[in-house]
């Protein structure tokens, strides 16, 4: 994981990661389904949504735009992205 992003109404947050075979994804996550959760010992909860990240990109870093309504990104090739999470 190389960023973690609270949600401007601090309902969700969004991380960035890596998997094994160097692809980037944003994970969206419910923050208090993962607070109760990590309570009771479980497990993580599973994402609201996955963004894969584009094609030969990382994606460097991440931030809510207004009213959580979308989501912008940056990546290692310096492209600035806006991903829609309505619609």
């Amino acid at each position: 994981m190389s960023k973690v992003e609270l949600s401007y109404s601090n309902k969700e947050f969004a991380f960035v990661f890596e998997d094994k075979n160097g692809d980037s994804f944003i994970r969206i996550i419910n923050l208090k389904q993962a607070i109760e959760m990590n309570a009771k010992g479980d497990a993580s909860p599973e994402p609201r949504l996955v963004i894969k990240g584009p094609k030969d990109h990382i994606i460097n870093d991440i931030k809510w735009g207004a009213l959580d309504k979308s989501l912008y990104y940056v990546t290692d090739k310096g492209r600035l992205l806006k991903y829609d999470l309505e619609g």
